[in-house]
């Protein structure tokens, strides 16, 4: 694929991303790239432009999930924080135990000294909250994601129940920070659609409750943006995702697992069907690799398209969903020394 592009996400409203058991009181802070590859295909429907061949795995672009970035001023370089690999700290001081675990994100700079440097040693210097950043970076302001719960109504889906209350927990972000994503395409053609659906996602908004004015967002667009990875001694070699990760069968995911290295948390995905008339029946579920897992992987193989789409579309015949219901599982992929 073509060299990385990355895509900023200035949000101008509150957002809220659903959960994994979509609670409603509490919000992600990772919009996941399921998500997002869904939003941009619905985006196509609408635009009136072709979507991929799901059945046939033929996407031909990759997308990570969306992670935090921090700018202090409006012309500042942001910071950008990529989600920390799991289990590559080394044993830290009892003392900062607890600080170690409340890690999320590092920042790129260290991010990618990570990838590349084994044994790495935690700096508690470097601890700010959930992020992890060198301490000469000034003006961070470990809160710049903020949030607050609003009281909502909720209608029955079925109109047999009385209205409820329920809370939401919107995410609100300092001026000039937002959330990212990295892509890779296989040509400008696929580029530019892409592009074309994230300019008109930016005034429909991403999330939930978009019908109140959640998620709208400006768009920034970096193709310049560089991520120097490490090269790998031997073809089977060891690889963080950067997005969540279905693998293909059984054998594939019998090989990638295959070292007591191997480190990886698993996220359910589903939930309820957004389009009419099915709003009150929900999808099938399906397990995915969490971001920032480590697992091992053969370079003779094509890395960059690593990972299946499966159709939640429920089975049982009386619901009679007339279409299928697909989740992208295809991930970017970073090499690391571990």
């Amino acid at each position: 694929m073509n060299n990385t592009i990355l895509f900023r996400f200035h949000f101008s409203s509150p957002l809220h991303i659903s959960t994994v058991r979509e609670d409603y009181d509490k919000s992600e802070t990772v919009f996941h790239s399921d998500s997002l590859y869904a939003a941009i295909m619905q985006a196509w429907s609408v635009l009136g432009i072709d979507i991929p061949d799901y059945q046939n795995q033929n996407i031909n672009f990759a997308l990570s999930s969306l992670f935090p970035f921090y700018s202090s001023e409006q012309n500042a370089t942001p910071l950008y924080f990529f989600p920390k690999p799991s289990g590559m700290f080394s044993k830290p001081d009892l003392k900062i135990h607890k600080k170690v675990k409340k890690i999320q994100y590092i920042e790129s700079s260290l991010y990618f000294n990570l990838l590349s440097v084994k044994n790495v040693e935690i700096q508690e210097s470097n601890i700010h909250g959930n992020f992890y950043l060198d301490p000469r970076k000034d003006k961070f302001d470990a809160k710049f994601i903020d949030s607050d719960v609003q009281i909502r109504n909720s209608v029955s889906r079925t109109g047999e129940e009385d209205t409820k209350i329920y809370y939401l927990d919107r995410l609100y972000f300092k001026e000039h920070c937002g959330l990212f994503c990295v892509a890779q395409f296989e040509n400008e053609e696929i580029k530019n659609k892409v592009i074309a659906a994230l300019k008109y996602l930016k005034d429909e908004g991403i999330g939930t409750d978009r019908h109140v004015g959640n998620g709208l967002f400006d768009l920034g667009i970096d193709e310049k943006f560089d991520i120097p990875t490490p090269k790998q001694s031997d073809k089977t070699g060891f690889y963080t995702n950067l997005s969540l990760f279905c693998p293909e069968n059984k054998e594939n995911l019998q090989e990638i697992l295959s070292d007591d290295k191997i480190s990886y948390q698993l996220i359910k995905r589903g939930g309820w069907i957004t389009t009419e008339p099915y709003t009150t029946y929900r999808k099938k579920s399906v397990y995915m690799f969490a971001e920032g897992g480590i697992f091992k992987l053969n370079s003779d193989k094509n890395i960059e398209t690593l990972g299946k789409t499966v159709n939640l579309k429920p089975e049982a015949e009386f619901l009679k969903v007339q279409h299928n219901i697909y989740r992208v599982g295809k991930s970017i992929f970073l090499p690391i020394n571990i």
